[in-house]
């Protein structure tokens, strides 16, 4: 517990130490040719007691207007669990999604996204192999640095509640959109 709170405390004094350098770089009007797209989408690494998650979800968003912006993901995940010996459990997650989001406040918007992912796993040397449906409705709040950065926190509702999805439902997420 105290490491995961150590790797936090500098995650957080990197994270604010760049965005305000970045502040002072470069201010970009919004309106700009160059901001018409966004690279954006969720990073993340997690290792703690014999479990390991990746997930990699890069998204790349057409901002139609200063309100609305949609486009497509790619999304991969992997887990590994070897905490039991005799079940050591591994799994691949990938899939395609599409997402839109409309602002309807300078800092709120509304937000949906459809994943198609295919989920494959070893479980006790089996090989199992599955198609999950996504559909996310919900909100997004947004930082923006000040720059052509905008970290986004999102609480979204799954409608189709496959069993296998890896999600909970509602989810929680971070993430981050890069305009260029």
């Amino acid at each position: 517990m105290f490491r995961a709170f150590i790797l936090f405390a500098i995650t957080a004094i990197l994270f604010f130490t760049c965005s305000v350098k970045s502040e002072a770089q470069y201010v970009s009007p919004v309106n700009s040719p160059g901001s018409k797209f966004s690279l954006g989408g969720d990073f993340s690494i997690q290792f703690f007691d014999k479990i390991f998650l990746l997930n990699i979800s890069p998204k790349l968003g057409y901002n139609y207007s200063e309100k609305l912006m949609f486009g497509p993901g790619v999304i991969y995940q992997y887990y590994s669990d070897r905490r039991f010996p005799e079940f050591e459990f591994t799994t691949s997650i990938y899939g395609a999604s599409a997402f839109g989001r409309y602002k309807f406040h300078r800092n709120i918007a509304a937000y949906t996204e459809y994943q198609q992912l295919f989920y494959s796993s070893n479980i006790g040397g089996e090989r199992v192999n599955r198609t999950i449906p996504v559909w996310f409705v919900g909100g997004q709040f947004f930082f923006e640095t000040g720059g052509r950065f905008t970290f986004t926190g999102s609480l979204l509702i799954d409608l189709i509640e496959d069993v296998y999805s890896p999600y909970p439902n509602p989810y929680y997420g971070v993430g981050g959109f890069y305009s260029f």
